[in-house]
């Protein structure tokens, strides 16, 4: 029996997860969900300390 984990693979990680499920930065950025989270965490660390940060693309 095969475990189907995801039918897209994340750009970032190489993690799988389920489009149907995605968020619309998941699809647009080919990025799993702790990817995503990890992007964000990274992001308000940034402006909180007031420092810029990348744009998700740059940053994956």
């Amino acid at each position: 029996m095969k475990i189907i984990r995801g039918d897209k693979n994340c750009s970032r990680c190489e993690n799988d997860y389920f489009s149907d499920g995605a968020t619309e930065i998941m699809k647009n950025n080919n990025l799993c969900i702790e990817c995503v989270m990890e992007y964000h965490r990274y992001m308000f660390g940034a402006m909180y300390n007031n420092q810029e940060f990348l744009s998700i693309e740059d940053w994956k």
